[in-house]
């Protein structure tokens, strides 16, 4: 349902922008809802997830420091992401 193209065009590519108005704000578009519900059918533990992720993000911002690798010098390395498909574990 989040890969539907009616819904999203190129929704296969990673495009965060799609998420924004055209003066950069969040759209309000909740994707919750076709994320944990499907007509009748609910997650029981929706609100649990969503607060379980919120606080765990929220806890990493506020006490750890994201910073670039550094080497054997304390040089900083480069980090160039790259994006596939496919499964992860």
């Amino acid at each position: 349902m989040s890969r539907d193209e009616a819904r999203y065009p190129n929704a296969k590519q990673f495009v965060p922008e799609r998420f924004l108005t055209a003066e950069g704000a969040l759209k309000s578009d909740d994707p919750s809802g076709f994320i944990f519900e499907f007509g009748r059918r609910l997650c029981p533990g929706r609100h649990t997830a969503d607060a379980s992720l919120w606080t765990s993000i929220a806890t990493m911002l506020a006490t750890l420091e994201f910073t670039l690798a550094k080497d054997a010098e304390g040089k900083q390395i480069a980090f160039e992401p790259k994006y596939f498909n496919g499964a992860t574990q």
